[in-house]
């Protein structure tokens, strides 16, 4: 579960959404996951607090941030988070994962 909060309200809700895990990058400690842009950007005003539950951590809470431009046409964007961040179990079986699905 992904949610965001851009507003500048303090007791605005944010947005809530999901997302896929679609890489990692070991050298620059990066996890790469894609949501949906509204769930990052409201307008103009990009989410300045993003915070990742992952399904096999419940409760857990890891942030996040958001890279580059969206790709406007198909309401798409990629946020990154530190795989050190993450306990070794679930960043070894998230990056073992990631492999087996780019296999080729």
């Amino acid at each position: 579960m992904i949610s965001s909060n851009s507003s500048p309200n303090p007791k605005s809700s944010g947005s809530v959404g999901t997302g896929i895990i679609v890489g990692y990058s070991a050298d620059v400690d990066k996890l790469y996951i894609i949501t949906a842009n509204h769930v990052i950007r409201q307008g103009i005003n990009e989410a300045t607090d993003i915070s990742l539950e992952f399904s096999q951590l419940p409760l857990e809470h890891y942030s996040a941030f958001p890279l580059r431009h969206p790709v406007s046409n198909f309401d798409l964007t990629v946020i990154a988070m530190s795989l050190t961040s993450l306990p070794s179990s679930l960043s070894a079986a998230l990056t073992l994962h990631c492999l087996a699905r780019l296999k080729i």
